[in-house]
Formats: structure tokens, sequence, C-alpha cells
């Protein structure tokens, strides 16, 4: 391996002693990585390399990136496929997972005496870093670590303070030297030179595993989970054994002094020998027996994983992030988890013992159809959580259904379509019909749309809507400043999927904790044309018109944590909402 910090310049570090490196190391394939002492750690400075377990196994190089994403057994890959680039792994390699088989034993997948940290080990590195000065401006509180931690090259330009991108010259000072090796989500490769991935030798639970991500923009270490399939670099660390913290020697029976010298130590007598011959006599006889003991502790243990392995409630079936075993009421259904909302749909939503809890007193929605719509209280308002379906205003004149897109683009008063003609698909209703504008004549009144005690919201009951939510920690980070909300309102399937991190369509099943559950719908065009790409966007009319007479919309789409608005003709064709008068 390339021997990088001893090439590094000597710079004025703002936080900490600047480290360099404390010994070498080597691992199964031969080759070298560099080490240094946190004080009751040792961490390699140098990301993994080995494409062998520990016994010599070959652990095989997957370049398919489709093949990649429905494995089952451990493998490796160059970010994009590229030998230039460092070797990734995904979590079935750091478990030492190399068959299907599960009464065959895990490899090894760190080298002698070295292993994978766990989430503890990360703390206590982290721990000790903040409390000696390491966060990036001196302070001994918050983790502020990511530029102490991070090369001084090849990271994207940040302007936030105390970013990693920011003044690369002022990173590293820890020595860790984390590079941004990026990661592949799915079939995708993403995150070279804006982000650094390491797993966690820590099981998340349902299938997911935690990881450590220092992110370009941010000045502190995240903590996140994937699952097996993603891939991440990897480091060893193991307990301080050669240079203690005050640099003492340490001698065990798998390593040496490591060219340090020993001194002082006493000729060996006849006397001496007998008695540390007797001892280790009775220590050998009492390993025979101890060895006994472990042998049936082990037999024992197996078994019970195998039982555990067996219990169906161990498993996380619906992707949600929750099992039985952590409270998921019903784990074939994504939309139902300890984190979701309550709403009013006659299901226990948030699995707390209880269906419907805080609705009694309030009526069902029926539209004029027949149609009932279940809701959601929202600070001060109740909205509907499913799209309106009605094809008649609320004093029963029809809405007429178009088809025709050369129809539709010339139409001046309200319709309806399925989306693409397709009766499986949702409605959508062009602004006309919202507006209950049902013929030509400006002297004759316009009809209800919504029904009874309902009404479509405008655009300040969204940003009323938007606020209470923020205000509530629905923001993708848990924040309560910025407009962040969407994956907290779209539902949790039918998204095209997205590599950045808070968008709609990045690992759906973290989506809809509001319980609003947005379903991409898409939309018809003002020329009557259908937008054919599939799972993109959600859109909803509101009830306001803008300056140019153009229609304010709402959208959620894939690629944003945000919630849009447009101004478009009231000749699109979109979905649309309820809220109570």
């Amino acid at each position: 391996m390339k021997k990088l910090l001893l090439l590094l310049p000597l710079f004025t570090f703002g936080q900490g002693d600047q480290l360099y490196p404390d010994g070498t190391a080597t691992d199964q394939d031969g080759n070298s990585f560099e080490w240094i002492n946190y004080s009751t750690q040792d961490w390699a400075i140098e990301n993994a390399e080995v494409v062998t377990y520990r016994d010599g196994t070959p652990i095989p190089q997957v370049t398919n990136p489709a093949e990649w994403q429905n494995l089952t057994t451990g493998a490796w890959c160059y970010y994009d496929n590229d030998p230039l680039k460092g070797k990734l792994y995904n979590w079935y390699a750091v478990a030492g997972i190399h068959d299907n088989d599960d009464t065959t034993l895990n490899k090894e997948f760190a080298p002698e005496g070295w292993h994978i940290p766990s989430a503890a080990e990360w703390s206590t590195l982290e721990n000790y870093l903040i409390a000696n000065g390491y966060n990036y401006d001196g302070t001994t509180e918050g983790n502020k670590l990511a530029k102490a931690m991070t090369s001084d090259f090849e990271w994207t330009f940040s302007n936030g303070e105390g970013a990693v991108g920011n003044d690369l010259a002022l990173n590293n000072s820890s020595g860790f030297n984390a590079v941004a090796g990026g990661s592949i989500l799915g079939d995708v490769y993403s995150g070279y030179r804006s982000e650094a991935r390491f797993w966690v030798f820590t099981y998340f639970g349902s299938n997911r595993l935690y990881h450590k991500r220092i992110d370009y923009r941010f000045s502190g270490i995240g903590t996140h989970n994937e699952g097996a399939t993603y891939s991440c670099s990897v480091r060893f660390v193991r307990n301080a054994s050669s240079v203690g913290a005050n640099g003492d020697i340490l001698l065990n029976g798998t390593i040496s002094a490591e060219n340090h010298q020993i001194k002082n130590v006493a000729d060996p007598t006849d006397a001496q020998d007998a008695v540390t011959l007797a001892y280790i006599n009775q220590l050998e006889s009492s390993n025979e027996d101890l060895q006994e003991q472990v042998d049936n502790l082990e037999t024992n243990l197996q078994a019970q994983i195998d039982e555990l392995r067996n219990l169906e409630n161990w498993s996380d079936s619906d992707g949600d992030g929750f099992t039985e075993l952590s409270g998921d009421c019903n784990d074939s259904d994504a939309s139902i988890n300890p984190r979701i909302y309550e709403v009013s749909d006659g299901v226990d939503n948030n699995c707390d013992g209880e269906i419907d809890e805080g609705y009694n007193g309030f009526d069902d929605v029926i539209d004029i159809d027949g149609n009932t719509y279940d809701f959601a209280i929202y600070g001060n308002q109740l909205w509907t959580v499913e799209n309106a379906e009605m094809v008649t205003y609320r004093d029963g004149t029809e809405i007429p259904q178009v088809t025709a897109d050369t129809e539709w683009a010339n139409l001046t008063t309200g319709a309806w379509c399925y989306y693409n003609n397709d009766p499986s698909k949702g409605k959508l209703y062009n602004w006309y019909a919202v507006a209950g504008i049902h013929d030509n004549n400006d002297s004759t009144p316009n009809k209800e749309f919504a029904p009874e005690g309902w009404h479509v919201p405008t655009d300040a009951e969204w940003t009323t809507l938007e606020e209470y939510l923020i205000a509530n920690g629905y923001n993708y980070d848990g924040t309560t400043t910025g407009n962040k909300i969407a994956k907290a309102m779209a539902s949790t399937t039918g998204w095209d999927i997205f590599t950045i991190e808070g968008t709609v369509g990045y690992d759906q099943s973290l989506n809809n904790s509001s319980g609003f559950n947005a379903y991409p719908e898409r939309f018809r065009d003002d020329e009557g044309e259908f937008d054919l790409g599939v799972g993109n966007v959600s859109a909803f009319w509101s009830l306001t018109d803008t300056d140019n007479d153009e229609k304010l919309v709402h959208l959620l789409t894939n690629q944003n944590d945000d919630i849009i608005r447009a101004n478009l003709t009231p000749l699109w064709g979109f979905s649309v909402r309820f809220v109570r008068d």
C-alpha cells in the first residue's frame, strides 16, 4: 500500500497535535498498512485491501453492479471498477459469510490480531479525539471531528465552516486519513471524492447494518444503516498491545517488542525453572478441562442461534427497519410501524395497540359518489391522506372524463382522466374541475368539488401543513428548520430509486412517517400528453391563483427532499387532496 502519511507536509493545525504512524502491520495477502495508537486502541490508518479471508479463501471480485445488489455472500470491487480507486466490500465479506450454508462457520476478514471495529469501538475513538481537542474548533464537546480524521487531498470543495471540503490543508491532524472512496447503493456508484463510509461490525436490526459516514459538506461523523449489499471501505482495529498510551512496551503471545530493547531481565535458576515447569503443567491440565467447558458452551450457543434463526419475528419482511421483536405489528406493510403517524383509517398505524386514537367524534369523509377517505390531524388542520376519486361535483353534476390529447389541451371547463387512460391508475383533474368551472357562462355559479365540510387547500393551508411537520421533527434529518419533509410525506413504494440521502427515492422504507402517503401518480401536461416516466412525481393542486393567471401546484419528486411549488396553466392534470372547513 502507499505510505501516504509519510509524504504529508507540515501545517499549523487548529485541532490537536499532528499525529503520525506508530507502526506497520501486514494482512493475509502481504499488504502492509500503517497504524496509529489512540490511547487504548490501535487503528489502521489505511483502508483494507485484502482479497482473501484470513485462512486464504478468496473473496470474489464482482464487477457487474446488477449482480452486486443480488449477492448473499461476500464480495469486493473497485469503485467504478477502476483499479486506481480503492476497494469496497459488502457486509457479507466483512462478516466472513462466504457461502449460503448456515452450518458453515464464517471466515475471518481481518488480519491475525486485528478485527472490524464495533460501534462501541468507534465511539471510544471519537470520544478520545474529542477529549483531546481534535474538533475543528478546538472544543471538547460535540462531534466536529471530520476534518481531523480526513485526508488533505481529493475531497470536493465546500465553504461550510469546519466542513471537510473547506481548506483541505487543515485536514488530518489525527492522522486517521479517511479518503473519499465513495460507495455502491443498489447498482449505482456514488460519493467518490465527496464521502467516506466505513463498515461497523454492529447489527442494526431488520437485516440492516451500521456504518460510519463522513461527508465533504459537514464537520461531524454520522452513523447510518444500510442493507448487507451496500458497499463501504473497511478499517481494522485492535486493543493497544505493542505500544501503550504512554509508550510502555507490552508483550503477549502473538507480537514482539517491535524493535524495542528489553533490558534488566534476570538469569533463570534451576529452582525457578522447576517451579515454572510445575506451574505450566498445572495450567495445561486446567486448560484441558476449560476447553471441554468451552466446547459444550459453543454447542449450546449454536443451538440457541439456530433457534433464533428459525423465529419468523426475527426478520424484517417489509424492510421498514422494524421487526416484530422491535414492535412492528404488521411486518408485511412498510407503512405500519412504530415510527408512523397515526391516521384515521381503521388501522393501528403506529403499533401502539390502539386503532385511530385521537379521532373519536370525527365523522367519516364521504364524497358524493360514495368514496370514503382516510384522514389525519396535523395541528389545527384535518387533511385527507388519499387522493380524490369522484367523477361528479357535490351537487351531482357530472365531471366529464376526457381521454383524447387534443380535446384535453383545448378545455376551458372541468375534466378528469386516469393517468395514461389506465383505469388501474389514479385520477387526475385539471384546475377547472378543482375550481368547479363546469360551463363557459360567467354568470353561472361555480360548483363545489370537495365533499361536504371539506375543500381544496389553498397555498396558505399547504404552508401551514409544511410548517407544522417541520416544527415537529419530520425533516428527514430530524431538524426543525428548513423544508426537508418530502420523505415524511411520500409513500413507501412506487418511486424511482435515487442515491442521495434524504431524498424521496433514497431508501423508501424510511418514507411516510407523517402518514400523508403521497404516491407518485405523475401528471398530464397542458398539451394533453402523459409524462410516461415511472415513479418520479406526486403533484397536488392548490386553490390559489397567481398574478399571471397560472395556478399553484405542490410537488414531491424522487430526487428532492423538500416540497416544491410551481406555477402552471389550468390545463395540467394533477392529483387532489382535501382539508376540512
